[in-house]
């Protein structure tokens, strides 16, 4: 159990047998992990998004090596990209254990929804080569006298 966590396991076998990622699983029975979540909630932790189960998951695809549930945790985190998820989401695929598909469709949000980060609080928490990177690229959605006020104003912060 402390390679694979117990919750897993359901969802992993479902995934041999019907090569889909079904997380629904994880939430269906209340006896399953229910002693890690009265643990979290004891500890002030709020319970793990969809997203954060699956890139738990993905972890442990690539330990099996077992690509297509590899493969569904990285849809359902890509699926999962908004405002709110988009620094977590860059942090974790920039990393070395990170997915680098996932890594280009945040990028990709990043750069479509440009105007929509500028002008959030998401903005001042990106860091300089994620900026870096949506700004030299050739899909940045948004005006150049747009991208340099705001990035005065990320400087400044």
């Amino acid at each position: 159990e402390s390679i694979i966590p117990k919750k897993y396991v359901r969802v992993i076998l479902n995934c041999m047998y019907t090569d889909l990622v079904d997380l629904s699983i994880l939430h269906s029975s209340p006896s399953v992990g229910s002693l890690s979540e009265v643990q979290a909630l004891v500890a002030g932790k709020t319970s793990m998004t969809k997203a954060e189960e699956a890139m738990e998951l993905y972890h442990i695809a690539l330990f099996l090596e077992f690509s297509m549930l590899a493969q569904g945790c990285e849809d359902i985190i890509a699926e999962s990209i908004s405002l709110e998820t988009l620094i977590a989401v860059l942090k974790w695929s920039s990393q070395p254990y990170g997915s680098k598909w996932v890594h280009r469709q945040a990028l990709h949000f990043l750069c479509e929804e440009f105007s929509q980060v500028m002008t959030s609080d998401v903005f001042y928490e990106l860091c300089k080569d994620h900026l870096q990177t949506a700004i030299q690229s050739d899909y940045l959605q948004a005006s150049e006298q747009d991208i340099l006020k705001y990035l005065v104003k990320w400087g400044e912060h």
